[in-house]
Parts: structure tokens; C-alpha cells; sequence
């Protein structure tokens, strides 16, 4: 039976979408989903917050994530410490944020088929960009939108460059957003 190493875990609001990066015999590494083969005779069985459990002929096997090291461990620790007594709500990741704000919602949950604009968008947000409720934000700098993988690289483009070209659909109609807006000369 091959060796297993745990490397890494990734977890998401949608469990379907969590993953774990594994060693298989010191030889290959490969990162799988809830349901799929690491071998023909074990699959990944569940993926928790610091294990995972893997399936086979002679049962589960739990290989768990290992833990960080003293110097990596009190740093986490202090970037997450807060004042006893009082609980802040958790912080939202910059595309979380950028969702809330912009009031959009996936046109298909875990696909990139793009973001539905809702009603709470601000009327300020509508002026400068054109785009409006009901609209479908379709891509970012050529990056499809609406699933957690597509948007992070859509997003590490707009921060590398300070730059976007949102790709917008209205209907039949397609129009293009651009950020910061052009100088026009001015």
C-alpha cells in the first residue's frame, strides 16, 4: 500500500469545492476533490478542517494535516488574537467584499458563468459604469467570473495592474467597463 501525505487543505462555503494536496509515495503529488480516485483502490472520502479521510479496501484512513511549526504557529496565532470578551465578526476576503458591495450573485452556484447584478447596487455605481440590476458581469481582464479559482486569478490580475476590463452582458448586448476609467486627454 502506497505511503500518504497530507500537504494541504482548501476549504470553501461549498464543500464540493474543498481539496486536499496529497504525496503519494514520496513521488507524486496531486491535489483531489470529495469523490475522486487516488489510486484503483482508494478515493477521498471527506475533507474536514485539518484531516482527511480516505477510503479504501481495508477502511478509512485518516491522514491528517501537520501541524505548523512553533515560529509559523504563534504567528498565525497572533494575527488572529482578539481582546477577550469581545467577538468580531469574520472578515470578509476582498472578493466577498467586492460581491457585497456590488450586490452579485453567481448566474450558476460553483460554474463561471458569470455574476447577476442585484438591486441593492448603488445608483452612484450604475452612473459611473453604465451597468445595471439585472446586468451579468461576465469576465475581468479576460478572466471568467463566478467560481472561486476564475475569480481569484481575475483578481490577482486586477491588483498586479491596478487595471480592469469587465466584460458586461445586457441582454443580447455586450459592453466593457473599463477601470480607472480612460483620460480622454484631460
Amino acid at each position: 500500500m502506497a505511503g500518504l501525505q497530507l500537504i494541504a487543505l482548501f476549504q470553501t462555503d461549498d464543500a464540493a469545492l474543498a481539496s486536499a494536496v496529497i504525496v503519494i509515495d514520496d513521488t507524486r503529488i496531486a491535489r483531489y476533490r470529495v469523490g475522486e480516485r487516488l489510486d484503483a483502490e482508494r478515493r477521498i472520502k471527506a475533507l474536514l478542517p485539518d484531516r482527511a479521510l480516505i477510503e479504501g479496501a481495508y477502511g478509512v484512513q485518516v491522514l491528517q494535516l501537520a501541524p505548523l511549526s512553533g515560529a509559523a504557529q504563534a504567528a498565525v496565532q497572533s494575527a488572529v488574537a482578539e481582546p477577550e470578551g469581545e467577538a468580531s465578526p469574520p472578515a470578509l476576503t476582498p472578493r466577498e467584499q467586492v460581491l457585497e458591495e456590488l450586490d452579485l450573485t453567481p448566474v450558476t452556484a460553483g460554474s463561471a458563468d458569470g455574476y447577476l447584478v442585484g438591486e441593492r447596487l448603488s445608483t452612484e455605481v450604475t452612473a459611473r459604469s453604465g451597468v445595471k440590476p439585472g446586468d451579468t458581469v461576465v469576465s475581468l481582464n479576460g478572466y471568467p467570473l463566478g467560481e472561486a479559482a476564475w475569480d481569484e486569478l481575475a483578481w490577482q490580475s486586477f491588483e498586479s495592474s491596478g487595471k480592469a476590463v469587465v466584460r458586461v452582458q445586457r441582454g443580447g448586448e455586450t459592453f466593457y467597463v473599463n477601470y480607472p476609467e480612460p483620460d480622454n486627454g484631460q
